[in-house]
């Protein structure tokens, strides 16, 4: 039986077989190409090869061309990979700024209620939060919470995470009546996805028992 290492090992390898194949038949900064690269700096993020991400996604940012309509996406995930690569590395000043801008690119480029510029709010507040800058985490998550909310039809359902953070959040500021009322929010959401017996899931049921 593989190890989780060798099956990322594989995968990996499948991508890095993929980009040349792309590289060489549809171009450098072909949307598909672009895509793959930008899974290739997250599969070396997921196995905790930080420095090889960043570098792989580094490269990737700095030639990027001009962004035409079939770009945008190429470019959102490209950098948001990137955003996350560093905050992996504990980078969070550098992770921030990356992320802002990206923010900011997004809601020129979509407006708020698009699912990707919901997830860069997420990612940016993450960031923040593990900053220790609380006071900006939080009106992120807000708005990511009111757009989970508004938007049923959206292809992933993050409104137990978004629930989890901010009450992660309010315990860390004591607040801890907030707190519970987020995790007994959560708790649903987490439970229909990971099961009752989740390490997750058991750490917010211990949550909203202890407060």
């Amino acid at each position: 039986m593989s190890t989780p290492q060798q099956n990322m090992n594989a995968l990996l390898k499948h991508f890095e077989d993929r980009l040349a194949d792309h590289t060489k038949t549809l171009g450098p900064f072909h949307p598909d190409t672009i895509l793959t690269w930008a899974s290739i700096g997250e599969i070396n993020r997921m196995s905790g090869n930080h420095t090889k991400a960043i570098e792989v996604l580094e490269q990737l940012s700095a030639g990027f061309p001009e962004i035409t309509e079939e770009l945008k996406f190429p470019y959102s995930l490209a950098h948001n990979n990137l955003g996350m690569a560093y905050w992996s590395y504990r980078k969070y000043d550098k992770a921030a700024e990356i992320l802002e801008k990206l923010l900011k690119w997004q809601l020129d480029t979509w407006g708020p209620e698009h699912e990707e510029v919901n997830g860069s709010r997420m990612n940016l507040g993450q960031v923040y939060k593990d900053r220790g800058d609380l006071e900006k985490a939080l009106p992120l998550y807000e708005t990511a919470l009111q757009y989970e909310l508004n938007n049923p039809n959206k292809k992933i359902d993050r409104t137990g995470d978004v629930y989890k953070h901010i009450g992660d959040i309010h315990k860390e500021k004591r607040n801890y009546k907030e707190a519970k009322a987020c995790y007994e929010k959560a708790y649903p959401y987490i439970v229909e996805r990971f099961g009752k017996n989740d390490p997750e899931t058991i750490s917010i049921k211990k949550d909203i028992d202890r407060y």
